[in-house]
């Protein structure tokens, strides 16, 4: 799975090690392709589509590069 930390705007911000949101970035076997009892797909697509251009998938707030370790870490809220 493709992910990356991007900040509001849409642009990544991994190099920066400040905390973003973690969104995928290419399309995955375990994403949802709906949510039931949404027969028009409008709340899913709202959920996960409309957040950034691209069809890319938001999944949650607060992600960040740690620096030293290259790697993904969450940041409290």
């Amino acid at each position: 799975m493709a992910v990356e930390v991007f900040d509001p705007t849409g642009n990544n911000i991994e190099h920066t090690g400040q905390p973003g949101e973690l969104v995928v970035t290419r399309p995955h076997p375990s994403i949802p392709v709906y949510f039931w009892g949404d027969e028009s797909g409008e709340k899913f697509r709202k959920a996960y589509y409309d957040t950034y251009p691209g069809n890319l998938v938001y999944i949650l707030k607060f992600p960040y590069v740690c620096p030293n370790a290259a790697h993904r870490c969450l940041a409290p809220r």
